[in-house]
């Protein structure tokens, strides 16, 4: 699977970023599911000019959703469209961020939150290091694959850090 360096969250949103952002067919989990962090709301920078998403907006939609908007790229972001619904889902003891381009529908990126306080937040690439994107065809298996993957020093590699600024 690609590096999807584009998203915090995500980026972020959280998106990680430092790579072409390559969707995946299945959520790990589901919209509203859990309740948002309010600590996830505002504004976030990255210093790293080397990522493709240098800041990113996230607010709150419902009580389960976030609204994401990618504020500042550089020209290696590829996605049509600069705004996304944002959840997060809880599995093997870690968060992570998921995201959904508004305007296509059933298109997920995906990120692990490393950290988030006040005005720090750090995220990784959510990367399938057992069987990769090939062997993911349903919900079960993202997550199992996921669950796997957690178990390799190399699934939290190259973090992503951002500071809020709003």
């Amino acid at each position: 699977m690609k590096h999807f360096k584009s998203y915090l969250l995500s980026g972020c949103v959280l998106f990680l970023l430092t790579g072409c952002p390559i969707g995946l067919d299945y959520p790990l989990g589901y919209k509203n599911e859990v309740e948002n962090d309010p600590k996830y709301y505002g504004t976030w920078k990255t210093d790293d000019t080397e990522e493709t998403i240098l800041s990113f907006r996230m607010s709150k939609k419902t009580s389960g959703t976030m609204h994401v908007e990618v504020t500042e790229y550089d020209d290696m972001f590829s996605l049509a469209t600069t705004i996304f619904t944002g959840w997060t889902v809880r599995l093997g003891g870690m968060d992570f961020l998921c995201f959904e381009e508004n305007e296509v529908q059933g298109n997920f990126y995906h990120y692990v939150v490393i950290e988030l306080n006040d005005n720090l937040l750090k995220v990784c690439d959510m990367a399938l290091l057992h069987g990769g994107a090939d062997a993911v065809n349903s919900q079960e298996s993202l997550r199992k694959e996921v669950l796997s993957s957690m178990k390799k020093p190399e699934f939290l590699a190259s973090p992503i850090t951002y500071t809020k600024v709003r």
